[in-house]
């Protein structure tokens, strides 16, 4: 089969389609073999799609640590009050602790 272009629009289809096959867990092996026969796709093409797949998945995955450390704050300060007005004083202490201790992981950063 021809190597057909890779245009904008056959992109995000082949690119969808390796996505599921990503998430299904697919050996890379069985990506390109399929991808070759059902899109008539080069290895390197794969590798780009795989790459940007990759790519898009660990931008997704950046958090603002700030941010981050802000809300669990105020997630754990809330539990901890909720658990003194309920008299469960375990549970407040144990969201003290991981308060003190992302206060310290947030302040060695």
């Amino acid at each position: 089969m021809a190597k057909k272009p890779l245009d904008a629009a056959r992109y995000e289809l082949i690119l969808g389609q390796i996505q599921q096959w990503i998430n299904s867990g697919w050996p890379r092996f069985r990506i390109y073999d399929t991808a070759h026969k059902l899109y008539g796709v080069s290895r390197q093409d794969v590798n780009e799609i795989v790459s940007s797949i990759r790519d898009e998945t660990r931008r997704s995955f950046q958090i603002d640590r700030p941010e981050f450390v802000s809300q669990q704050l105020e997630r754990l300060e809330s539990l901890a009050a909720k658990a003194i007005e309920d008299g469960n004083l375990s549970v407040a202490l144990g969201a003290y602790r991981e308060i003190h201790a992302l206060i310290g992981l947030h302040a060695a950063r």
